[in-house]
């Protein structure tokens, strides 16, 4: 009998039209327009210098607020008028409350982001999660990107959050990267592009800002900036053919904000260790004048270790803001932060004209945001507050549609009259029945088994009794998401999947990261 083998995994796409084909249309960034209202020019004309530089200082915030951190920020708001908060981990309704309190103490309305790259679900432990964008680069049908866009922007809006720091553009060229690895869409550029622009306007559609990061391109490298500084070494002409296509993109399709990344890029700027964070070559020059980027431009978060092993408190953030970053994110010292950079405005250093126009674009979003709030106020939720339901059926879509069919020998798949088979279902990495083995049993009967690659005598029992069966359906589970642990394979998985590639029928599922 000829050996047949199925194999399924969650993986890239195939390429499809290029990007000048699918949209010849550019966008603008939808806030831009409020820039010279009178309600900005108004608010702008009241501030003090230290006040206009203290709208781009975010601080982080945890709606279970950990450490104590609600009265840290409270002084923040109330002394300095701080301009924007990123909460990180948390419960759902705790950040809902500590949003209404922070807000109600601020003289101007805070703008509130959070990391939420597969929706809210990546920082709230509550709420179900999307797939990641690995996943999502698998998919045929890129408009179900958008309305996954418009799911996280409902979920966002629930909460009070305005900016999501997502997408993610970086073009996954390493399949070693350590910390953006499976949250990028792929390794091919224009798909990257066409997928996280698609996402993005899904969002600012619905009245979210999105930012694309982590620009110039935080893909090519095996070094984690939240611990190092990563080097990018490509040339110049890699870099406009591969990690700045998303970006350009992006920007041409109205993005509203990009976030810079702690990485060095010689080829970009060739000052010795500098990161593009604090190079005003990659920062003003190549984003804002080469590109023709008018949105607005935040750092990463500057307690990683990609920033703070460059300049100390304070001087790290005049450096960013200088280089041209409109928002200083997770200032480390914010106080330091906002008299470092008032010493270099009074000094001629860095000019009142700069600082205006980066407190008008973070005015001008604060109007547009306000025109996007919803009727139901979220004071009115969480007075009795009941989440939205899941959108357990876009999930569910998104996740079929990223199903990929990398092998069909023989047509195997789909398969004829299952009632007229032996079927057994085998799940690698697990000691009881997997999703997909109860899914099997929806549509026939299937005697179920399980493996422990490191139990050989128990799995050399199993491989015995594959022997009676017309086909085996064999899923990989229990796998790691990043490289360090070499993504779960080890010798012992790899002589597993072996031994079950010897049977003649046999559909092996990959439920893991694609490397």
């Amino acid at each position: 009998m000829k050996k047949t083998i199925i194999k399924l995994a969650f993986v890239s796409s195939l390429l499809m039209l290029p990007l000048q084909s699918m949209y010849s249309q550019t966008a603008e960034v939808p806030w831009l327009k409020y820039l010279n209202v009178p309600a900005v020019d108004s608010l702008l004309n009241s501030l003090s210098v230290s006040e206009m530089i203290a709208q781009s200082i975010w601080v982080e915030a945890w709606g279970d607020d950990q450490k104590n951190n609600f009265k840290t920020v409270r002084e923040l708001v109330t002394r300095y008028g701080i301009g924007g908060v990123i909460f990180f981990e948390g419960s759902l309704e705790k950040q809902i409350n500590y949003t209404l309190r922070i807000d109600s103490l601020s003289k101007i309305p805070l703008i509130f982001s959070q990391d939420a790259e597969w929706g809210l679900g990546m920082r709230i432990k509550e709420v179900e999660d999307f797939p990641y964008q690995m996943t999502l680069g698998a998919i045929q049908n890129d408009s179900l990107i958008y309305q996954m866009g418009v799911a996280v922007a409902a979920q966002l809006r629930e909460t009070g959050i305005n900016l999501n720091l997502a997408p993610v553009a970086d073009v996954n060229n390493n399949p070693l990267n350590p910390v953006i690895n499976y949250r990028s869409f792929g390794e091919d550029p224009e798909k990257v592009a066409r997928k996280a622009a698609m996402y993005m306007k899904g969002m600012q559609d619905n009245g979210i800002m999105a930012c694309a990061k982590h620009f110039p391109g935080h893909g090519d490298t095996e070094t984690d900036s939240h611990f190092g500084l990563p080097v990018i070494k490509s040339a110049r002409e890699r870099f406009n053919k591969v990690e700045l296509v998303p970006f350009r993109y992006l920007i041409d399709q109205g993005v509203s904000a990009v976030m810079t990344a702690h990485i060095n890029a010689p080829a970009l700027d060739g000052t010795p260790k500098l990161p593009a964070t604090f190079s005003s070559k990659i920062i003003t020059g190549l984003l804002k004048k080469e590109m023709n980027f008018k949105g607005l431009v935040l750092t990463d978060a500057l307690n990683m270790a990609g920033a703070t092993g460059t300049y100390p408190s304070g001087k790290a953030d005049a450096e960013a803001y200088a280089a041209g970053n409109d928002v200083l994110e997770y200032s480390t010292d914010p106080a330091k932060a906002i008299s470092e950079i008032l010493q270099r405005v009074e000094s001629g250093k860095i000019s009142l004209e700069d600082v205006k126009a980066k407190c008008r674009k973070i005015l001008a979003v604060k109007y547009w945001l306000a025109l996007h709030r919803d009727t139901v106020s979220l004071a009115e939720r969480a007075a009795g507050f009941t989440p939205a339901p899941p959108p357990y059926s876009l999930i569910r879509d998104l996740y079929a549609d990223a199903i990929t069919l990398i092998e069909n020998s023989d047509n195997l798949i789909p398969v004829g009259r299952p009632d007229r088979i032996k079927v057994a279902t085998v799940a690698v990495n697990a000691d009881s029945q997997a999703e997909f083995q109860h899914m099997v049993s929806r549509y026939t009967h299937a005697d179920h088994y399980f493996i422990d690659p490191k139990n050989i005598q128990a799995a050399e029992f199993v491989y015995s009794r594959l022997k009676d069966y017309d086909i085996v359906i064999a899923g990989i589970t229990g796998l790691e998401l990043r490289p360090a642990s070499s993504f779960g394979v080890t010798d012992a998985l790899r002589d597993v999947v072996s031994r079950l590639s010897s049977h003649q029928v046999i559909v092996m599922i990959w439920f893991g990261n694609p490397y």
